[in-house]
């Protein structure tokens, strides 16, 4: 272990003399005046009234001293030696016990040196503000972490209210083909009745007609030739009455019929594991799940109030963030397949008068960028404009839409290299 900076009684010179521009070796150390001083100075020294009483220590023992003073701390380690010594390879201070075990091919210097060197230098002035710098940090990390809780909630809030809309979506869509169905079956058996109904009254006439003939026959039986002529004149009537007969008779038929499954819905119904599949954030992220992009560079400013929102990253102001993919200052519409709006809220206020402005780098397939003003309650998977208590301006049709899904001509429409601006409050939304 090479020590470099220790202190011999021969490195100490007289400061009187330095001052003089002359090297001395000091040969003591004035307690009161706490200076190096050589024999001859002090000497000199002490010839005035005032340091009569002035003492000359050694230098040894002033080193020792100092060394045993509350000047230096204590090692933990090595029953609370004084702490002496700095390895600048390792950035480690320790006591000579430390220093020999851990350090002993290392260029170790004296702390004490090292600490007259570090006083009033910037590097001082840098290492002392660091602890506020990274309470600092850590105080906005504890903010954007129980900002992060407060999100946990409301994602999930919103992740239960989409999958029990989705299942309501498809109960509603089967009960309406369930419905039809039925309404099919119904068809087909009201006119099946109306058909059974009708043969049925057919044939009860024809049973009435028949009557009547064999109550006629029955009353000419004791006259042969009235029975006789009676048979004749009713032969027509009892043909036509058996033709009808048998035209009932090719006319009692229904229509059968039977529920046949939908292959397409069976085959789907038995190939589902799950109702549908939670996507987080990362995944929306990934290149190859994205089917189309819209890109835009968003939130350049040129008013003082919206300075301090632009120098915080925006995945660190993020407070909704769905189907967007966030890098540096750009936000990339990223489509999962089912057409859902993307949408990009900023958590920083905005207060009213600041001008907000983006910068269409791509449009991506459809184009369909808006941008607006909504309420914090407005629904995150409409566009802007579409619903109550919003507004907004689409640049696919140049429209202006104001609480319906009909728009009116506002403006032109959207193209690359457009920088659209917006005051007061900004919402983002891409399909």
């Amino acid at each position: 272990m090479e020590v470099t900076g220790k202190r011999e009684i021969n490195n100490f010179s007289c400061i009187p003399c330095e001052e003089s521009d002359v090297l001395t070796q000091a040969d003591g150390f004035c307690t009161n005046c706490e200076e190096y001083m050589c024999s001859s100075c002090f000497n000199a020294h002490k010839k005035y009234k005032l340091n009569r009483d002035h003492t000359l220590m050694d230098c040894n023992e002033e080193v020792t001293q100092r060394e045993s003073s509350s000047e230096f701390e204590k090692c933990e380690l090595h029953l609370n030696e004084p702490v002496k010594f700095y390895c600048a390879q390792h950035e480690q201070v320790g006591c000579g016990d430390c220093m020999v075990i851990g350090h002993r091919s290392c260029k170790v210097d004296y702390v004490l040196d090292k600490a007259n060197d570090l006083t009033c230098t910037k590097e001082l002035e840098s290492l002392t503000k660091r602890p506020e710098i990274c309470k600092t940090e850590a105080k906005r990390l504890l903010s954007s972490i129980k900002d992060n809780k407060v999100q946990v909630d409301d994602i999930n809030d919103k992740f239960k209210q989409e999958v029990n809309l989705f299942w309501e979506e498809m109960t509603t869509q089967i009960n309406n083909l369930r419905d039809f169905m039925l309404i099919e079956g119904e068809c087909i058996k009201d006119r099946d009745n109306l058909s059974m109904t009708k043969l049925e009254g057919e044939t009860e006439s024809i049973i009435n007609d028949l009557s009547v003939i064999s109550d006629l026959f029955e009353s000419k039986v004791q006259s042969p030739s009235q029975l006789f002529v009676c048979s004749v004149s009713q032969k027509h009537k009892l043909d036509r009455l058996m033709k009808q007969l048998n035209d009932i008779k090719s006319r009692n038929k229904i229509e059968p019929y039977e529920f046949i499954k939908d292959s397409k819905i069976t085959s789907t119904l038995e190939s589902l594991g799950h109702l549908g599949r939670l996507q987080e954030n990362k995944d929306l992220y990934d290149q190859e799940d994205i089917i189309e992009q819209g890109v835009s560079k968003p939130l350049k400013t040129f008013e003082d109030t919206a300075r301090s929102a632009v120098s915080t990253p925006l995945l660190e102001r993020q407070l909704i963030c769905r189907h967007v993919k966030v890098d540096g200052e750009y936000l990339t519409y990223a489509d999962n397949g089912n057409g859902d709006v993307g949408l990009y809220v900023d958590k920083n206020e905005i207060v009213d008068g600041t001008y907000l402005e983006i910068e269409i780098l791509s449009l991506g397939r459809r184009g369909t960028i808006a941008l607006g003003l909504v309420t914090d309650d407005y629904p995150a998977n409409k566009h802007l404009g579409w619903r109550q208590n919003s507004i907004g301006y689409h640049g696919d049709n140049g429209q202006l839409f104001h609480k319906r899904g009909k728009g009116t001509q506002f403006g032109p429409t959207w193209h690359v290299g457009d920088k659209i601006g917006l005051r007061t409050y900004m919402l983002i939304t891409c399909r």
